[in-house]
């Protein structure tokens, strides 16, 4: 389900900590307030008195249809999202709405701005506060728009101490002026393995290994700190390659190093992303393999440091 932030009023008039909070969706209180729930919730719910205005949060994953639950709520809304990301997930055949003026399948603020009728506003924010400058510059490559970075050259890194002459020591070596470095690891005569490649999940537990043995550190402005498990995070297309990649890993480090699909990143971020490139390995790309909006998720959840892997 979508993640919606519904505000009737600003409450700035009143202190944080005198404000009731309710976690239960019966007796919704008649006088202002802030109200937080999923666009599927609020389908079940009778609204007495609309709300002042919807704030939509990842607007983007947002499919028209689900959209329209909104429309009890409130008369105005404000669409916040990343439109260059994965699209709302449909599971459907969707070419009875191919000439549907609103298909219901549609991202709702595409709906929106290809209507005529409609006139939005709309506001454009001029840097990506989560990604370093030059993945800023990398990712930009997704988009029809222009925009910068908050992070300034030099000012995001991973360090490490001194380590070998190993691709995976080169690799570390080249984040501290490179935020996002790439591994290929050689195909085999017979080709690439199929769905999901134990070869490289074993290269990319030994990344993490290799990282946490030479004390690397995140540099983020003028913080620097160690970086932690925790601080690790793995993306795979596949969910079968995604149990390769987290069966790999150390048992020590299971479940602390997270691996996950680009659609469950998305709005998420870690100092250091270890992600296998959707093509790697595939003889035959499908559209779900050439969807770019995957691929921008997966280059653009890191603060510091990406490594993406892949087969040549």
């Amino acid at each position: 389900m979508k993640s919606a932030i519904m505000i009737a009023a600003v409450l700035a008039s009143r202190p944080a900590t005198k404000t009731p909070v309710r976690k239960r969706r019966f007796g919704l209180p008649t006088a202002e307030c802030i109200v937080v729930a999923t666009t599927a919730k609020w389908a079940l719910i009778n609204i007495l008195s609309p709300f002042d205005v919807v704030f939509v949060e990842e607007a983007w994953q947002m499919g028209w249809a689900d959209f329209m639950l909104l429309g009890q709520v409130a008369e105005r809304f404000v669409l916040i999202g990343d439109p260059g990301q994965i699209s709302p997930v449909v599971s459907v055949d969707v070419l009875r709405w191919e000439t549907s003026p609103r298909p219901p399948h549609i991202a709702a603020p595409r709906v929106i701005l290809d209507d005529p009728r409609q006139r939005p506003e709309k506001w454009q924010l001029p840097a990506t506060r989560r990604l370093p400058h030059d993945a800023a510059a990398l990712v930009r490559q997704f988009y029809d728009f222009d925009f910068g970075a908050t992070a300034q050259p030099g000012e995001r890194a991973i360090l490490a101490s001194p380590g070998g002459k190993s691709a995976a020591d080169r690799v570390i070596d080249a984040m501290t002026h490179n935020s996002v470095t790439a591994l290929t690891i050689p195909t085999p005569d017979e080709g690439p393995p199929m769905h999901h490649d134990a070869e490289l999940a074993k290269q990319a537990a030994a990344l993490v290994q290799r990282l946490l043995n030479r004390n690397a550190r995140v540099r983020i402005g003028r913080k620097t700190l160690a970086l932690e498990p925790e601080h690790i995070g793995m993306c795979g297309t596949h969910r079968v390659m995604n149990s390769e990649l987290a069966l790999a890993l150390p048992r020590s480090l299971q479940g602390t190093v997270v691996v996950d699909t680009p659609e469950r990143w998305q709005g998420l971020e870690r100092p250091l992303m270890i992600l296998v490139h959707p093509l790697s390995g595939v003889l035959r790309p499908t559209s779900f393999d050439l969807e770019t909006g995957r691929l921008c998720v997966m280059a653009s959840r890191h603060t510091a440091g990406a490594i993406i892997l892949a087969r040549p």
